[in-house]
């Protein structure tokens, strides 16, 4: 498995941890192999995005095809560690014979299969505005939104408080934020920025490298 991560560092750790745990073993040999590239210099993609600066987003689109060109021959499928990132989704498959795994359209499919509805789509503004999830979860007429203004303000400052170790302040804005859409009547939340499922824990969240570790499984069978 090749990996592209360091987007950030902490999402990416808390992702392999999820690799280690929940893949089935007897013995250590039987984990599941990979090789990680980890480049946190990658410039802020939300802000690239938003900013529309072309000068940075197509650096960010070099720089994530660099990393996939580092691994392509040397592994069988590629994975990403952020979601927003997934904006050059089709760049790195159009670069690469490699499968890449699409943490986004796990996600949506393992949704569908499970039936979930009234699902709120907690991610950065980025991924919000560019409508990432809603390609996959409009086709599945599942009921979905996003926070409004004020509270995806929250999520996008909960973020970068995950990013500075600010664990328990990103904890409180983000609680706050949960209880209101639970009152508009919000059942299921994707933890759509890979921050996120380091503070936000339990069975109304759908984390997507939780669920694409299930895809690694099957894939390595």
């Amino acid at each position: 498995l090749g990996i592209i991560g360091g987007m950030g560092p902490n999402a990416t750790i808390n992702f392999l941890q999820k690799l280690n745990d929940f893949t089935p073993i007897n013995t250590e040999q039987e984990h599941i192999p990979y090789l990680l590239i980890s480049t946190p210099e990658i410039p802020d993609r939300s802000s690239a995005i938003l900013s529309e600066n072309n000068i940075l987003i197509e650096q960010i689109r070099k720089m994530l095809i660099k990393n996939v060109k580092l691994l392509e021959n040397k592994v069988s499928h590629i994975i990403m560690i952020c979601n927003t990132a997934h904006y050059w989704e089709e760049d790195i498959k159009k670069s690469t014979l490699t499968p890449f795994i699409s943490i986004i359209e796990e996600t949506c499919k393992y949704i569908e299969k499970k039936k979930y509805n009234n699902i709120c789509i907690l991610s950065t503004l980025a991924t919000n505005k560019l409508g990432l999830y809603n390609k996959y979860l409009s086709k599945s007429n599942i009921n979905f939104c996003y926070p409004n203004e004020n509270q995806q303000k929250k999520v996008s400052d909960a973020k970068y408080l995950i990013k500075k170790n600010n664990y328990k302040c990103s904890k409180k804005l983000l609680d706050d934020v949960i209880r209101q859409l639970k009152n508009d009547g919000c059942q299921y939340f994707i933890t759509a920025c890979t921050e996120l499922p380091i503070v936000l824990t339990g069975e109304h969240y759908i984390d997507p490298c939780t669920v694409v570790v299930d895809k690694i499984n099957i894939l390595n069978k």
